[in-house]
């Protein structure tokens, strides 16, 4: 099935960004295709490129790891945070371990905060790893992400 798409897209032009994300899926094993990581993450990037938030997220994940692309944490960061400012709350909360950990940017726990905080607006089943992280903070550090929080907007 994925060699169809991709030959109805040679012959008609772009794909929407739908039918990127299902052959990124098709290539990533899902729905029982045949695996080809390479081409799962050039699927998902094209799906990104073309503003699909969760095309952004998995990108992201594989530039993240290096999974199928060439590791690349900066724009990994960037994505992540493209997908969570449209609501994708997985993203937010890769955006705010990356924070926490410094890979790929300055360590900035306030700015984690604020987005494990985003990412458990948007689903509670983050809400555990905010609290855990929230008493790790100071006063000073947890006023702070309050107001990043407050900066923030999605959709």
């Amino acid at each position: 099935a994925s060699g169809v798409l991709e030959r109805t897209a040679r012959k008609n032009g772009p794909l929407s960004p739908k039918a990127l994300l299902l052959l990124a899926g098709m290539h990533a094993g899902k729905a029982g295709g045949e695996e080809n990581r390479i081409l799962a993450a050039e699927f998902y990037c094209k799906a990104a490129e073309a503003g699909e938030p969760e095309g952004m997220r998995e990108c992201a994940l594989r530039l993240n790891d290096g999974d199928g692309a060439e590791r690349d944490k900066a724009r990994a960061a960037e994505l992540f945070e493209r997908a969570a400012r449209a609501g994708d709350a997985r993203s937010a909360k890769e955006l705010a371990m990356l924070h926490v950990t410094g890979e790929g940017m300055e360590r900035n726990e306030p700015l984690a905060h604020a987005w494990f905080t985003m990412a458990a607006k948007l689903d509670r089943e983050y809400e555990g790893i905010r609290a855990r992280h929230a008493v790790m903070l100071t006063s000073h550090e947890r006023d702070k992400a309050a107001e990043l929080f407050a900066g923030f907007s999605t959709k």
